[in-house]
């Protein structure tokens, strides 16, 4: 999803959107902070691998309903404090969960999120900090929401984030394999058919037939 020219592909809400001499996607905050969203819409299940380089924070959302900025669920690498947050709305501290991770964060940091089933993982520089966790329904901004970037305040004045690689797979829904009955199952039920079952022969046929 980085930009081939300009912001294709981004739609920009507050900020700044632009490509990086190397293609990577870039944003620069103003007095509203930055975000952008992207304009395909992956559906429930997807997994996304992202890389950003940042001095404070560069952020991503999931399940965005296009219209408020504070209904969404929430992905920062907090550098300063060394703590992976999770949260239904950045403003909400009461709805989200913080993991610290062993190895000490720097300005690049590289995830893995998948979302399937409702529920979440999240890999950050090659560690597993959250693992198939149920995320509440009322944490996503809407059903098959888009997938965003940025930062939705304006702690860090003319803040550039940059998004080396952001790469999205959607995931196929899980489909029972249909049961296949083999020779063994047959010769078992054919066993246990009871013995007295009538059969019909030639002399059970009325002769006026």
């Amino acid at each position: 999803l980085t930009p081939s020219k300009g912001s294709l592909g981004w739609r920009s809400l507050h900020g700044k959107v632009f490509r990086g001499k190397n293609g990577e996607l870039k944003l620069k905050t103003n007095h509203k902070g930055a975000y952008a969203a992207c304009k395909t819409v992956f559906g429930d299940d997807y997994e996304l691998d992202v890389e950003t380089h940042s001095k404070f924070e560069a952020d991503f959302m999931l399940g965005y309903d296009g219209t408020n900025m504070h209904d969404f669920v929430g992905i920062r690498a907090m550098r300063r404090k060394n703590l992976l947050q999770v949260s239904s709305c950045f403003c909400t501290k009461s709805a989200s969960w913080n993991v610290k991770p062993k190895v000490k964060l720097n300005k690049t940091r590289r995830y893995r999120v998948k979302v399937k089933d409702g529920n979440l993982s999240v890999t950050l520089n090659d560690e597993e900090l959250i693992k198939d966790r149920h995320v509440p329904s009322d944490w996503w901004g809407a059903p098959h929401g888009q997938v965003g970037v940025g930062v939705p305040y304006v702690r860090f004045p003319n803040h550039v984030m940059t998004y080396k690689t952001f790469k999205i797979r959607k995931l196929k829904p899980d489909v029972k394999p249909t049961p296949v009955a083999t020779t063994s199952d047959i010769k078992k039920k054919a066993s246990e058919t009871p013995a007295d079952t009538p059969t019909t022969t030639d002399d059970d046929v009325p002769e006026d037939f």
